[in-house]
């Protein structure tokens, strides 16, 4: 099992079940993780501390930063679920070295797109087709690459694009409310993307929404999109209109479960199919805010045949 999927048990085991049982359960699931992310021993740490073993929640700590070398955004250890460690020395020493690293990745930080670095000959004409992934927050591309890889035919050239700001080590958010389809746009022009009319973007959580605010500003970026578990703001009277411009097709998987983003899909839903565009939304019965298992089938029963062959 991986990482995200554990989380999300134990996520779920706190709401049902409490603190103490999802603690256990975390740090018995940690023999199933080959390289546990910061994000683990920072769950970790969080729910050793709301129980008050404060000892056991420096020594997650200690362990993710000074032996495994993680660091982490700042803000993220200001969460009221560390108080009651917040004034140990430890704690502020550890925080302190975990800022250090933060503030040196600052300087280093980019968006990676592979269209930069792999396979620049592809795309010699208009048929070619194409399909670009971005991640969720806490993703990366790799993450990506793990779910997307075997979901398209083999002439699909698939490249994958990863947001410049930090989250933690190796891990990367967008941010909510910054908007980055200029720079998007920018690195998509100096490739052949444009040369291609057969173009899907996808995401999933919030690069959901990073991809409609790309057709916001940009009604000719692609010709299909699909996103999966989308954490997309109220659509606006400009990205409809642009949606419709240029007759791009929608394709979302929705997990009924998923309170996070379920009400807002509903409505993007409705006001498309109100407006005679194309949208084709799967909800999926039993899932929350997570991918599905089996995400290959269920894009290859969205997509028309001839693009599955």
């Amino acid at each position: 099992m991986n990482e995200e999927l554990i989380l999300d048990k134990v996520l779920e085991l706190l709401k049902t079940s409490g603190v103490e049982k999802a603690y256990t359960k975390l740090i018995e699931e940690l023999e199933n993780l080959k390289k546990p992310s910061s994000r683990v021993y920072y769950f970790l740490s969080c729910l050793a501390a709301v129980s008050e073993k404060k000892e056991e929640a420096i020594e997650w700590l200690r362990i993710s930063i000074e032996e495994k070398g993680h660091w982490s955004r700042t803000e993220i250890f200001e969460d009221s679920d560390l108080d009651s460690i917040r004034d140990d020395e430890r704690f502020k020493k550890l925080i302190s070295i975990s800022n250090d690293r933060y503030a040196k990745a600052l300087y280093e930080r980019r968006f990676i797109c592979t269209l930069d670095s792999e396979n620049k000959n592809f795309m010699q004409d208009k048929n070619t087709k194409f399909a670009l992934i971005l991640h969720g927050n806490n993703q990366n591309n790799e993450f990506s690459k793990n779910y997307w890889r075997n979901v398209f035919p083999k002439d699909v050239e698939i490249h994958y694009l990863q947001s410049p700001d930090l989250e933690s080590q190796n891990r990367f958010s967008w941010i909510r409310g910054k908007n980055y389809s200029s720079d998007i746009i920018n690195i998509l022009n100096k490739t052949k993307w444009n040369t291609s009319n057969q173009r899907i973007i996808c995401g999933f959580s919030a690069g959901c929404n990073v991809i409609l605010n790309l057709i916001e500003s940009n009604h000719n970026i692609c010709e299909k999109v699909i996103l999966v578990a989308p954490w997309i703001a109220k659509p606006t009277d400009k990205l409809m209109e642009n949606i419709l411009k240029h007759d791009t097709e929608i394709l979302i998987i929705c997990g009924e479960k998923d309170s996070y983003c379920i009400d807002m899909v509903k409505k993007l839903e409705l006001l498309i199919k109100t407006k005679n565009g194309k949208i084709n939304v799967k909800y999926l019965k039993n899932t929350g805010h997570t991918y599905p298992i089996d995400l290959e089938k269920i894009i290859a029963k969205l997509l028309p045949e001839k693009e599955t062959d």
